[in-house]
């Protein structure tokens, strides 16, 4: 669904005209959100997503992409209290949702749960900053506007949502450049992450024949069949110190939370066995992604 609401305002992704930078940080926001609403909203209803190119009146001499998710969930404070019970205000509540590693799937002080890095509300901001956009989160009885053309880059705003609501706002004509705006976020996130780099297990190298090759395009961005392809399949083999290939081929970009349900677990079990995880055909913006689980998963 993402990728046809993207096609549907952004064009499609093959076309010479395309920018493919917003057509694919369109695919991620909602991927993203998304998830957090199935993972966190307890909204057995779901999700409303809207989305539009807004060319019209203020915005005709700059036209943006603009998406918004909304759901009559629990709330951002009543996810992020079950494991951070000192959250009692709905202001400190979505203040602490664009932190980076921090999320109510797993305690403080961790860099995450087997399905939830704790980064998607970050990524999706930090989209927003370097691409010259907005975000709008509003949930209970608050709600923060991240714009870098404020004097202090964000705004709490007097109105509340009843659950959540995320909008999000980029201009059409941003840099084409997609893996270098991944990349850089990627790199803030690591420079916050309280997890360091003890040895590679992952290797970006021609794996032995006799490895085993699971293609991951089949499921991409389904993070239960990730998971569980680590567990009963993964996992195993790393024990009886059998390779394994994850390939990626036609795979253009993953959220981060999808590699962490893919990775999380794998690599602390390479460590243990000291058997490294072969990774084939990744894009430069998926094995940044990947190699961005494998620093923080080494908790030792």
């Amino acid at each position: 669904m993402s990728h046809q609401i993207a096609t549907l305002i952004a064009g499609d992704l093959g076309a010479p005209t395309t920018n493919k930078t917003a057509f694919l940080t369109i695919d991620y926001v909602i991927i993203e959100l998304l998830r957090n609403v199935l993972q966190h909203s307890d909204d057995s209803l779901g999700a409303i997503v809207g989305a539009q190119l807004n060319d019209k009146g203020s915005h005709s001499d700059h036209p943006v992409f603009q998406v918004a998710v909304a759901d009559r969930g629990s709330g951002i404070r009543a996810t992020l209290s079950r494991t951070h019970p000192e959250v009692v205000d709905d202001d400190v509540a979505l203040e602490q949702a664009l932190w980076p590693y921090h999320s109510g799937a797993f305690a403080p002080g961790k860099a995450g749960g087997l399905e939830n890095a704790g980064l998607g509300l970050f990524y999706i901001s930090e989209m927003a900053k370097e691409l010259g956009g907005r975000l709008l989160v509003a949930s209970g009885d608050s709600a923060l506007l991240v714009d870098p053309r404020l004097q202090h880059r964000i705004e709490r705003l007097k109105v509340g949502f009843p659950g959540t609501l995320v909008a999000f706002e980029i201009p059409t004509d941003v840099p084409d450049d997609f893996d270098a705006l991944f990349n850089k976020i990627s790199e803030t996130a690591r420079a916050r992450s309280p997890r360091k780099l003890t040895k590679e297990w992952l290797r970006f190298e021609a794996p032995p024949s006799h490895s085993q090759r699971f293609m991951i395009n089949a499921f991409v961005e389904n993070n239960e069949e990730a998971l569980r392809l680590a567990q009963d399949r993964v996992i195993p083999r790393l024990m009886k110190k059998e390779p394994v290939v994850l390939d990626f081929l036609n795979v253009r970009v993953i959220t981060q939370s999808f590699a962490h349900a893919l990775l999380f677990e794998p690599v602390r079990y390479a460590w243990a066995s000291q058997t490294p995880i072969f990774i084939s055909n990744a894009q430069p913006v998926v094995a940044s992604a990947l190699r961005h689980v494998e620093m923080y998963a080494q908790d030792r």
